[in-house]
């Protein structure tokens, strides 16, 4: 559904969740444009007035457009309604409902306002649409989220295990610096199998079943309140000839702690 957060008051001023024809539908994303709720749903886009009792589901439509599209992803961009389609288009729709396409890509995942820009988060990168929607500079490689500090006119990108990078647009180029920050913990969210061994937890980063999931090889250990990982992880592509992916299954050489035996799914 849909929950309005009182950040003043740091408490949920009202949850709504959606009905429409007597079911009850998953909302992936929300925009509000003037007095109108906008939500994506398996369903479509639909919009109700927030003046309206929204718990009513009469009180919601579904948005007309020229094009059927499979809308992933909305904002309110300078007052246009911006979409994400298939995963692959990024719409700019006008009062009429016409869509204009303005960028292309693959795994596009969210819509998000960045400053004066819009940017495009996808699985392992991102891109910045300046006012004139032109793609400002090159993509943001391994960015996953993004954030506008207005104070030091920087953008602070969520750059998964590298961290959080600090990127500046300066003339139409954008200069990414790594600062190096990251938090006290694993750098992997994935684990298929775990062990203790001497006292010490390890964990396999990997996932199988159905085609490879292509989630980047790890194996984790936590000693002494400390997460640690394979150092030095690219020289074993380049040792094996294979990518270093997908690892379900660990055992640790009981004559070197450090030399390991591991499995992959495909």
């Amino acid at each position: 559904g849909m929950v309005v957060v009182d950040l003043k008051e740091k408490e949920i001023k009202a949850t709504y969740c959606p009905e429409f024809s007597g079911n009850k539908l998953p909302v992936y994303d929300v925009a509000v444009m003037n007095d109108t709720a906008m939500v994506v749903t398996s369903k479509g886009v639909y919009k109700g007035s927030l003046s309206d009792n929204l718990l009513d589901p009469s009180k919601w439509s579904a948005t007309k457009s020229d094009v059927n599209l499979n809308i992933n992803s909305i904002v309110d961009y300078n007052g246009v309604l911006y979409v994400i389609s298939d995963n692959k288009y990024v719409f700019k729709r006008n009062s009429s409902g016409v869509n204009k396409l303005i960028y292309t890509g693959e795994n596009l995942k969210k819509l998000k306002l960045a400053g004066n820009y819009l940017a495009v988060c996808s699985k392992n990168d991102l891109v910045l649409i300046d006012e004139t929607d032109k793609q400002v500079g090159d993509k943001i490689l391994s960015s996953y989220d993004i954030s506008f500090d207005a104070k030091s006119d920087s953008f602070f990108v969520a750059s998964g295990q590298k961290g959080i990078s600090k990127a500046v647009v300066n003339g139409g180029v954008i200069k990414v610096s790594e600062l190096n920050v990251k938090p006290n913990g694993p750098n992997q969210v994935y684990a298929w199998n775990s062990f203790f061994k001497d006292g010490v937890y390890y964990a396999s980063c990997g996932g199988r079943w159905g085609d490879r999931f292509y989630i980047p090889g790890e194996v984790l250990s936590f000693d002494n309140e400390v997460w640690r990982g394979i150092a030095n992880k690219d020289s074993i592509e380049k040792a094996t000839g294979v990518p270093f992916m997908d690892i379900l299954n660990v055992a640790i050489d009981p004559e070197d702690n450090g030399h390991y035996f591991m499995t992959s799914w495909g």
